[in-house]
């Protein structure tokens, strides 16, 4: 029996040996004769409990991954995973490096959880809840972030900025081209309010939900100042080439038409609504007309009196002749 348990030693040993190699220095090598660690392990592992990366200081527990293959500067051949604290605030963080490294090659932070539950993707210390940062570039940039469904079955896709009273979303219809930034008001999200709309065709609609104009507004516009570019006036009324309708002819329209020449009917305007330049140079057609024919007027009121103090005058003079 005592012989049989010296084999098993020995064999069991022997096997140990061939794989395990402790060397000076006290690096231990699995699958190596040349430990470069602690602990070399050239080989796939399996572990059946936890993993313990402890250090006490402010770049905290680590775990490296190496790719071997990326010799390149600005290649991240390294990648590095810290529970960082002090400077770098209280975070789990994803390092980049080259093989230069903090040398002069890559070394940057790529993405960080911080303790709060922030999350910052290239930002080391994310202010938000979501914070993108990007270190080169100009505002405005659209690759900051890009969100797409490259499903051939998907016709839309976008994001939304929602909360309680409300929100904005982006959505793309690809198939309608649709693209357009939509603005929700609301008491919470199954009953939202669409206030404004902005179209990809440049259509903005404030209060309705389709525009056909390049802005439509459902409701009251309070504003100081309108200004209408317009391609003409109506001066033209006053140049002696024009022909001003007599009253009569004034009057045969109104008689037939139910509303002044050249000005839109009650139906129309339901119907079209009116164009503020355009109206405004009509009525003030309308109203030059009306400036001539009372100049006209006055004229011929200035005859009728005139011929009636003449006549006044002459029977004054028979009146005395008779005396």
């Amino acid at each position: 029996m005592k012989n049989i348990l010296i084999i098993i030693v020995f064999i069991t040993q022997t096997n140990f040996a061939q794989s395990i190699f402790p060397v000076d220095g006290g690096n231990v090598g699995i699958g190596t004769t040349s430990p470069t660690q602690k602990l070399d392990v050239r080989g796939n592992g399996l572990f059946n409990g936890i993993i313990l990366s402890s250090i006490s200081d402010v770049i905290g527990g680590q775990i490296q991954l190496k790719n071997l293959s990326k010799v390149s500067t600005g290649e991240a051949s390294t990648w590095t995973i810290y529970n960082m604290t002090g400077g770098y605030g209280n975070s789990l963080q994803f390092w980049a490096y080259d093989d230069l490294g903090c040398g002069g090659g890559l070394c940057a932070n790529r993405f960080t959880i911080m303790d709060n539950g922030n999350v910052g993707i290239g930002a080391a210390t994310p202010y938000a809840q979501l914070t993108l940062n990007k270190v080169s570039g100009i505002l405005g940039d659209p690759q900051n972030l890009i969100l797409y469904n490259d499903s051939s079955n998907s016709v839309r896709y976008g994001f939304g900025v929602n909360g309680a009273a409300g929100g904005m979303d982006f959505c793309a219809n690809q198939a309608a081209a649709r693209t357009a930034f939509r603005w929700y008001g609301g008491a919470d999200a199954s009953t939202p309010n669409q206030l404004m709309a902005l179209l990809g065709n440049g259509n903005l609609g404030i209060g309705t939900r389709d525009p056909q104009n390049k802005l439509d507004v459902n409701g009251t516009i309070h504003s100081k100042e309108v200004k209408v570019d317009m391609t003409g006036w109506s001066d033209f009324v006053f140049k002696k080439e024009y022909n001003l309708p007599t009253l009569e002819q004034v009057e045969k329209h109104i008689a037939e038409k139910g509303h002044l020449e050249n000005i839109p009917s009650e139906e129309e305007v339901l119907k079209n609504g009116i164009n503020l330049g355009e109206m405004d140079a009509k009525l003030l057609q309308k109203i030059e007309e009306l400036t001539l024919y009372m100049i006209e007027m006055k004229k011929e009121n200035q005859v009728l009196k005139n011929a009636v103090e003449k006549q006044n005058k002459e029977i004054e003079l028979l009146k005395l002749k008779r005396q």
